[in-house]
């Protein structure tokens, strides 16, 4: 009888491990249950990390606007109370319109940038700027003129401005409405074609302000110093009124 009862607690005992291991496995079913609860976490989870990196993108961008408008505040303060030019007439041998503010040594300096005749580097260059990063230059920075632009309304019919374009501090109407500059495809940009950006590959219709960013929205410095993400119904010339227009694009009116 003892031995039996040996028999039988070995069978029990063996029977009880073999089913403990078998219980200690995936099955199929199980496995694939397991892989569409992941796929499923994934398929939610991705939009909201995009989201949040397109966030991160713009909040870095509009850092960086903000800091360039803080340096034409401490250009003014050495150059007669003039912002730093949108353009300037460079010397005979060099063509008028390929000297802009992002290539003013003296500009770049106070922004933080080392000299450079019009390139950025990836530390200031906007994220989003699509085109920008497709396309670096020979020396692998990037066009500074298809990351930023300046506001230029009005600049081309004033007379007796001195040899540069651009606005005085004490001329500015308004400036906490006033567009200073914003992302954008050129170096410089008006109302008249605040409505044409379509996306990044859009470089051939030039003086675009770019809607860049989640929402068609923009990164804009204002006179005053502060930036502010902003929406394309608040800035396009045909969804905006003429009074609209003057009170955030000219700024000496």
């Amino acid at each position: 009888m003892f031995g039996i009862a040996l028999r039988c607690g070995s069978i029990l005992s063996f029977s009880k491990g073999e089913h403990m291991s078998k219980r200690s496995a995936f099955t199929l079913i199980e496995l694939l249950v397991v892989i569409s609860i992941i796929a499923l976490l994934i398929a939610i989870l991705l939009p909201a990390l995009g989201a949040a990196r397109r966030t991160a993108n713009q909040m870095r961008c509009l850092s960086t606007l903000r800091q360039m408008q803080f340096a034409s505040e401490l250009y003014a303060e050495d150059y007669n109370d003039w912002h730093v030019p949108a353009r300037t007439r460079a010397p005979a041998s060099v063509p008028e319109t390929n000297w802009y503010w992002g290539r003013i040594d003296a500009y770049r300096e106070l922004v933080g940038m080392e000299p450079s005749y019009g390139s950025i580097t990836a530390e200031f260059a906007c994220p989003d700027a699509e085109y920008a990063f497709a396309n670096p230059t020979s020396s692998g920075r990037y066009e500074f003129q298809r990351v930023y632009g300046a506001n230029y309304e009005g600049l081309d019919v004033l007379d007796g401005r001195p040899p540069h374009f651009g606005y005085r501090r004490n001329e500015i109407r308004s400036p906490s409405y006033k567009i200073a500059r914003a992302d954008a495809l050129d170096w410089w940009f008006t109302s008249w074609n605040s409505n044409r950006y379509v996306d990044e590959s859009d470089i051939n219709s030039p003086t675009m302000i770019a809607y860049r960013h989640p929402n068609e929205t923009t990164n804009i410095a204002f006179f005053d110093g502060h930036a502010s993400a902003t929406a394309r119904d608040d800035v396009a010339r045909t969804r905006i009124t003429a009074a609209e227009q003057d009170r955030i694009w000219a700024p000496l009116k």
